[in-house]
């Protein structure tokens, strides 16, 4: 059955991604919605980048973004994407000095298509310090 649904969805849009937003009713996505750094060192600088599609007959424009932590979304906005197109933008995650632990953070960015169409982004990553403040091997 799985591959009949694939199958079908393949056919009628172009491919499995076109299908799904078009079942959700989404005008513009980002692949990946969650965007996993792995785990990384506090202020490790990282850079990652993620495709944002335009699912319109009509160009789309990303106009702004913003987060709920240290995310850098708009290092390369605004940027005109085709219709029926993708563009690839840079995420910047800035850790500063955070302890060991999860970060999860919330992002969305902003596009003109025809109306402010707002496109949510999930970053995460595991935070892991080499030594403990007392030095290594400190529990």
């Amino acid at each position: 059955m799985l591959l009949v649904t694939f199958l079908a969805g393949w056919l009628t849009f172009g491919s499995i991604a076109r299908a799904r937003a078009h079942l959700r009713g989404e005008l513009v996505s980002v692949d990946p919605a969650y965007l996993d750094f792995g785990t990384v060192q506090p202020g490790q600088p990282l850079e990652a980048t993620v495709r944002v599609h335009n699912w319109t007959t009509r160009p789309v424009r990303l106009i702004g973004a913003q987060s709920n932590g240290p995310i850098n979304l708009t290092g390369d906005l605004p940027i005109e994407i085709p219709a029926v197109d993708f563009r690839e933008i840079r995420v910047k995650l800035e850790l500063g000095r955070y302890s060991n632990g999860m970060v999860l953070a919330r992002g969305e960015l902003w596009a003109d298509a025809n109306g402010l169409v707002i496109v949510p982004i999930l970053i995460g990553c595991r935070v892991n310090s080499l030594t403990g403040s007392d030095g290594p091997n400190h529990p």
